[in-house]
């Protein structure tokens, strides 16, 4: 289809038209999934067929645009389909953040103590003196983490520099303030019994992250598949809008022959000055039909360049579309119900809905139970005048340390949070299964109507073919009449009517049935899968 000067769009390959397929700095953590689908997406058009040819004529400077050409054009442009993709590289990144729940964390510590304090008279005998100074330096690290199962871990080290007035000679042959180390190697773990408990519970983020990607997932191949449908429904449009116009064209030039015809045979005495005024009126009618119809390819060119998100300028459009030829196409109901119920994103994410609602209900059920914990702690000791000494007598293992306890909690009162925490969850879920079933009904009804109407554009097709041509060999015959003065020039423009009318309704079928072919694409979930245009997880 030229198209008057190539100023009309940016080069491709260049420009904003491609922005998508450019890497900044701050993308080049976008996962290759989906910068894949943007650059086969464009490339497969691109594959096709070439984005522009130049027309017969040179002079004209016209570039000829396909279909193909102007989906790929629409699908760098569009704005939608950008902000859907970068949804989804979110969600990408939140899954994988997510994920690193288990990661270990280190915590290290220093603490400095430095107090001087009177003791009580049953510490002073017991410490042999009324008042205690002591300068403490304790150092922890420990290692902290989280089990599937929903324990928590912590193995540690510490070691204790004690130093005070209390070290005596005659036990310890210690002089005052000096120096003795304490140290501590154990593991700590606290296994949930009730809440939070659970590979489930402990995996809930990164179920609720997977299910928000597939959701984004989805959203993106929806926003993908309409970008499509309206570039295909605009290009049908023009298409018709064009062939409309080539329709009033003929059906003027048919007028204008007419006109001439008559005038001449009026100046030859053959005809009445009546006859010329009826050929005249009817050349004049269909002027106005044929203005008329390029003003409506002005504007269908139009929505074809938003659709494609291409500016225009001033200069004229000249459209030109191959013939259309209807294409046998499988539209049985039930195969387009199944496809439409195991693919289409309406479906699909109304299905990860009700998954993300069942798994809020659970997580917020598990949370409205009491807390119990079981804890369990072990390590070993060692005591000693320096770091080495309290390190080795702790290697000897002679001084372990264990404990087990039960931890219950229960919050006083009537636990609102939880309970109403709850019961939003349970609407929520209730929310998504309405979607849902809204969702099947509305694919089974569009599904249903556009077969209908598929159907019924296949019957009229064949009754309107046998029409315009019956209509052409009709009015070729009334013209011969008239040529032997046995017609008039009434009857000629009312036969050509009728072959106007008669076309212009086999032209809306055709498109009708090239729009119904996009509108059931759209509605079984396939339009990306027949245009290898499919995006995986």
């Amino acid at each position: 289809m030229p198209l008057i000067c190539s100023q009309m769009w940016p080069g491709v390959g260049e420009g904003p038209g491609f922005s998508l397929c450019r890497s900044s700095e701050g993308d080049m953590l976008m996962t290759v999934r989906i910068k894949l689908f943007f650059l086969l997406a464009v490339a497969s058009f691109i594959a096709q067929c070439p984005l522009y040819a130049q027309d017969e004529d040179p002079a004209a400077g016209t570039m000829e645009l396909t279909i193909q050409s102007a989906v790929a054009l629409s699908l760098t442009n569009n704005a939608l389909l950008r902000a859907a993709q970068r949804d989804s590289q979110a969600a990408d990144f939140r899954l994988k953040g997510q994920k690193g729940y288990w990661e270990p964390a280190i915590v290290v510590s220093a603490t400095y103590e430095d107090q001087r304090r009177e003791n009580t008279v049953k510490e002073e005998l017991s410490l042999f003196t009324p008042v205690l100074e002591e300068r403490n330096m304790s150092y922890s690290l420990a290692v902290e983490g989280l089990f599937l199962t929903g324990a928590r871990y912590k193995i540690r080290y510490t070691l204790e520099d004690a130093a005070n007035n209390l070290t005596n000679l005659t036990f310890r042959e210690m002089a005052p303030f000096e120096s003795e180390y304490a140290s501590f190697a154990g593991v700590s773990i606290t296994q949930p019994i009730l809440k939070n408990v659970g590979m489930r519970v402990t995996r809930s983020g990164i179920e609720d992250a997977e299910l928000r990607r597939s959701i984004s997932r989805q959203k993106l191949r929806l926003e993908t598949m309409l970008t499509i449908a309206r570039t295909e429904v605009a290009f049908w449009n023009a298409w018709y809008a064009q062939q409309l116009c080539d329709l009033r064209k003929q059906s003027l030039a048919i007028a204008n022959e007419l006109l001439e015809d008559n005038q001449e045979r009026f100046k030859e005495g053959k005809m009445s000055e009546i006859e010329v005024a009826q050929a005249r009126v009817g050349a004049g009618r269909r002027e106005r039909l044929w203005l008329t119809a390029r003003v409506s390819l002005k504007e269908a060119a139009c929505d074809l360049m938003n659709a494609m998100g291409v500016q225009m300028n001033d200069t004229e459009l000249s459209m030109k579309f191959d013939e259309v030829a209807l294409e046998n196409q499988d539209i049985e109901l039930e195969k387009k119900v199944q496809m439409a119920l195991s693919n289409h994103p309406d479906v699909l994410i109304a299905e990860a809905q009700i998954r993300l609602g069942d798994l809020r209900l659970l997580v917020a059920r598990n949370q409205r139970l009491p807390e119990l914990n079981l804890v369990a702690n072990y390590g070993l000791n060692g005591l000693g005048t320096t770091e080495r000494e309290s390190w080795d007598k702790l290697n000897e293992a002679d001084y372990p340390s264990w404990s087990a306890s039960c931890v219950f909690r229960l919050p006083l009162g009537f636990d609102y949070q939880g309970r109403y925490v709850a019961r939003a969850a349970e609407a929520e879920k209730e929310k998504a299964l309405e979607g849902y079933r809204a969702a099947r009904t509305d694919v089974v009804n569009a599904l249903r109507t556009a077969i209908e109407r598929a159907t019924l554009l296949k019957q009229m097709t064949r009754a309107l073919e046998e029409e315009v041509e019956i209509a052409e060999m009709s009015l070729e015959s009334e013209r011969v009449l008239l040529a032997n003065g046995k017609s008039t020039s009434r009857r000629v423009l009312e036969m050509e009517e009728d072959l106007s009318k008669s076309r212009i309704e086999y032209l809306d079928v055709q498109a009708g049935w090239r729009k119904v072919l996009v509108q059931l694409d759209v509605s079984d979930g396939g339009m990306l899968t027949r245009r290898n245009l499919e995006i995986w997880d």
